[in-house]
C-alpha cells in the first residue's frame, strides 16, 4: 500500500472539502482519498495498490483542486460584480439579478 499526504492552506477549506468530496475516485478497490480540514488547511490523504494509480489520482485531484481555488480566488473577490447584473441606481426600479424591471 502506498500513501501521500497533501495539506494545502486555502481561504475556504471547507467550500473547497464539499466540492471535492462529491467527485469520488473512480476505482475504490484501488485507491482511497480522505479530506479533511484543519483551521485554513485543507489535508487530503491518498492510499492506493499501486504507484501509478496513486500518481494518477494525485494528478486528477490537483487538477480539480486548482480548478476549484481559481474560482474561489475569481467569484470571492472584494471587488467582484458579475458583468450581467446591471447595477441599480437610487431612484430608479427595482429590477431582478437580469434587469428585468420589477411590477
Amino acid at each position: 500500500m502506498h500513501r501521500i499526504s497533501i495539506s494545502t492552506s486555502c481561504q475556504h477549506p471547507d467550500i473547497v472539502k464539499n466540492v471535492l468530496d462529491v467527485d469520488k475516485e473512480l476505482k475504490p478497490d484501488f485507491v482511497s482519498r480522505s479530506i479533511e480540514v484543519q483551521g485554513s488547511n485543507l489535508i487530503t490523504t491518498f492510499e492506493a495498490v499501486s504507484l501509478r494509480t496513486l500518481r494518477t489520482s494525485t494528478n486528477a485531484f490537483l487538477d480539480n483542486l486548482k480548478l476549484v481555488i481559481q474560482a474561489i480566488d475569481t467569484f470571492d473577490a472584494p471587488n467582484y460584480r458579475p458583468t450581467d447584473v446591471p447595477e441599480i441606481k437610487e431612484g430608479s426600479k427595482e429590477r431582478d439579478r437580469h434587469g428585468v424591471e420589477s411590477k
